[in-house]
């Protein structure tokens, strides 16, 4: 079963909501990523999250746009 949730969000409406299970994803514009999503605003390798029982955490991989959670940078 899913640990955590990853909403995808932009001006205030969730376009997508994905289960995180345990581990490491790449998120990113380009096909080589674990999750790919296409918009302008993502960069081709945008973030990793990693998950584990106790927490999921997210670390920017130097995107252009940066990282916005619960709608803070």
């Amino acid at each position: 079963p899913p640990l955590a949730r990853l909403l995808v969000a932009e001006n205030g409406c969730t376009l997508q909501e994905l289960p995180l299970l345990p581990g490491r994803i790449i998120v990113g514009r380009t096909p080589d990523n674990d999750l790919q999503i296409e918009s302008r605003f993502i960069s081709r390798h945008h973030c990793q999250i990693t998950t584990t029982s106790q927490a999921s955490i997210i670390e920017d991989l130097n995107s252009t746009n940066g990282l916005y959670v619960r709608s803070l940078r």
